[in-house]
Parts: structure tokens; sequence; C-alpha cells
């Protein structure tokens, strides 16, 4: 009997520490979006919104030029024009049923596009500009999940950006900054804009005079704008430029830590008020990296996470209802990408090693258990809670990968699940009240 015991401790600890800084593909169900680049995701309360871009493999118009590495790790690039059609269409995820389901908005959507940049406000998703299929745009556009309505933005200033794809887009306070990205011509830019939600104006700020940017990675910290990565002036961009919006200034700082070398089209999501976490990229023509970064704010120091999927030009988003673990950390969805120039329409997850601030029943607390556990043959799934008994209750049987691999009603306070054709392992049951999860909890199947 003891021998059995530390081999369910061994176990369990196992998947703890696998937890962590951990990649995980998954396969979800429902309406998978195709194969994909330069499209988008955010999160707005317990889904995530992906939207638009591109479906063929002519990537990022980025192509290397004799790939000339100098001193400081960057590489000389040149860009060329290319053609591809875009998606209009909205997905959104639930990350607590892995499902996939594509949205139908009330009305009609905005152009298709790919290349453009989403940012969250007041719990609706705004898209700013991108590549359409023939020409680039300059438009703003707001989508309100609770009402599934698209509503175009006309700004009322007379002097507007230019239209422009593979920029940044990044919200601070009340201001969303444009930064950088190509015109319809090809061309590099530098400029620096502001759209303001009060006003509902675009304001202009000095421009980044060291280089123009494209495919970089944007943040901000203490009011400040931070930017890193992409292609600049013809190399890789390897600095750091923080533009101050108090003073107009902009300042320049060498990245510390373990970057190897400075890459572009990473998807990335800002965690925090100075932590942000860039998943892959990409290096050259057709040529994706694995290299994962936390990108300290406080400091300018890159951290080496753990290597995810080969993939550049894809989209990630911070996962609304942790999964995998219920000592819950964060984790991130990351989905498409082109992998060294084929797209993919893979789903990954990422666990962090950030502690999420609660427990995922401490604000819903439930009288469910299940047991034996470990199991062999058979699980019971027991209610004991007299006001749960009388609600309509599903359970989802669940492998490491998401996977749904079994789910059934809840008719009675004593629920059995039949395990015996189960491989070992670690499993996960979800207990369900219509649509809501309110119950996650590990099993192993010996």
């Amino acid at each position: 009997m003891k021998k059995k015991f530390t081999s369910i401790v061994l176990i369990l600890l196992y998947f703890t520490n696998f937890a962590q800084n951990t990649w995980e593909q998954i396969t979800p169900t429902g309406d998978i979006p195709t194969a994909r680049q330069g499209h988008s995701m955010v999160t707005i309360d317990s889904l995530i919104y992906l939207f638009g871009g591109a479906d063929n493999n002519k990537t990022f118009g980025i192509e290397a030029e004799n790939f000339i590495a100098v001193s400081d790790n960057t590489r000389v690039v040149k860009t060329v024009k290319t053609g591809r059609s875009s998606f209009d269409t909205i997905h959104t995820y639930d990350s607590s049923f892995m499902e996939w389901s594509e949205e139908e908005p009330s009305n009609t959507p905005p152009p298709a596009r790919h290349g453009h940049k989403a940012i969250v406000k007041d719990g609706k998703m705004y898209v700013f500009f991108g590549k359409g299929n023939s020409s680039a745009l300059d438009d703003i556009w707001q989508y309100n999940p609770a009402t599934k309505e698209w509503t175009q933005i006309i700004p009322s200033s007379t002097t507007n950006p230019v239209a422009r794809y593979d920029h940044t887009a990044t919200l601070v306070g009340n201001m969303v900054w444009i930064m950088g990205g190509l015109d319809n011509s090809e061309n590099l830019l530098n400029a620096l804009w502001a759209s303001n939600f009060t006003s509902n104006i675009w304001e202009h700020y000095p421009s980044l005079t060291e280089t123009e940017l494209n495919g970089h990675t944007a943040a901000t910290y203490n009011g400040k704008l931070d930017f890193f990565g992409g292609f600049g002036g013809g190399f890789m961009n390897s600095t750091i430029y923080e533009f101050s919006p108090g003073s107009g200034n902009w300042a320049e700082y060498s990245p510390q830590g373990d970057p190897l070398g400075p890459f572009a089209y990473g998807s990335s999501v800002q965690y925090g008020p100075n932590t942000v976490f860039i998943f892959s990229g990409k290096v050259g023509t057709n040529i994706s990296i694995q290299d994962c970064f936390l990108w300290d704010l406080t400091n300018h120091t890159f951290t080496q996470l753990a290597n995810g999927p080969d993939v550049a030009n894809a989209a990630a988003a911070l996962c609304p209802n942790g999964f995998y673990d219920k000592s819950n950390y964060e984790e991130f969805v990351v989905f498409g990408g082109a992998a060294d120039g084929t797209l993919v329409d893979s789903t990954w997850i990422y666990t962090s090693n950030i502690e999420t601030p609660s427990g995922i029943n401490e604000s819903e607390p439930t009288d469910i258990t299940i047991f034996p556990n470990p199991a062999q043959d058979f699980i019971t799934i027991e209610i004991s809670d007299e006001n749960l008994q009388s609600q309509e209750l599903n359970y989802q049987l669940c492998d490491i990968t998401g996977r749904i691999i079994v789910s059934n009603k809840i008719s009675t306070t004593k629920e059995l699940i039949d395990v015996s054709g189960e491989a070992a392992g670690m499993y996960f049951i979800r207990i369900c009240n219509g649509n809501k999860i309110i119950e996650i909890i590990k099993t192993i199947k010996e």
C-alpha cells in the first residue's frame, strides 16, 4: 500500500511540475478557424475573440538578402510586395470547454484584413487598420460582444495617419498608440499616432527618427511606450525604443538577459503592468523560431522560456479560464501562424509560472466529490449539495490535451463513469451547469 501511495504522489508531482513553463498542443472541438496568419486575438470576459487573418502562405512581405550577420546579431533584409486573401470573420474560443465557435455578427462586418491590431476597452474590441485584399486600410472598427454588432469609428480630426498594416496598437489610459508598420506601397513607417477616445481625434507625436519599424512588439510601462524587435531600416531591430508622452522624447536601451538575437512577427501578450510574454517569431524568409521570452519592462531584461510552437505571425491571448492545473497558473492561448512558410491551424496552450490570484472554485464553492482517486475501472461523481441536485448538470471526462473522451448528463446524486477502457494516466472531470463550468477535478487512472 505504501508503494502505491508513493507512486501516486510522484505522478502528481510530475504533473504539477509539468504544468509550469510548459507548452501543450491541444485538440479543441467546434468550428476551428482555417489556417491563417496576421490575425488578432483578444480576451473579453470568459472568451477569446479571433478576427481576420490571411489564408495563403505568401508570408510577411519580408525576404532575406544574402542573410549577412553582423556583430549585433541583426540581419539584412529587404521588403517584397506580396498578395494575400483575407478573412472578415470572428471566431470565439471557450477555454473552459476547449471549443472554437464561429460568431455570427448582427450586421455587416468590416472589410476583410490581416496585419491589423486589436485592443480591448470597456468590454469591446477595437480593430485598427490592416491590409485588405487589395490595399492597406486606414479605418477603425468597434465590435460589441453583447450585441454582436460592428460599428465603424469615424475620427473627427482632419489629419489622420496613413493606411498601414503590421504596426502595433497599445492602449494607455484613454489613448491607443499606433506605431510603425508598412503603408500601401510597402514603405516602412516611423510615425507615432494616438487615437484619443475622449475627443475622437488622431494626435500626431514625434516620430522615431532612428529607424522605421514593422512586425515589432509594443508594450507600456509607467505611462511610457516600449518597442522591440521587428524590421527597421533594412535590418532586424535589436534596440528597445522608449517614448515618453509627457516629455515627447525618445530613448534607446540595449536589451539585457537571454535573447539570442532580434526577431520579428512574434505573438505577444502584456500581463500586468511590467511583464510581456513574446511567443516565437521569425528571423528570415520562411524561417520561424521556437524561442519564447519574458520581457521585464522595469529593467529591459529578457528571460528565455520553454520553446514553444515553431510559428511566426500567429496570435496570442490570455486564457480566461485555466484548465490544466487546479493550483492555478496563468495560461495563454496561441493560434495559427506560419511554420517555415506553411500556414497552420494549431491551438497551443502555454502554462506560465505565474499563479492566478484565486482558485477556480473560491468564488463558487461546491459539494462535489469523485472517488476512488486514483481509479481503475469506474469513477463515481457524488453531488451532495441539494441546490446542485436540482440543476441540469453534466460532466465531461477529458484527457491531458483537453480532448473530451465522454460526456453525459448527471441524472443521479451518484453518477458512474466507466473508465475501464481508458489508458493509464491523468484526466480531468469538468462538472458543468449548462455551459458554465462549476468544478474541475483531476483524477488518475491506474
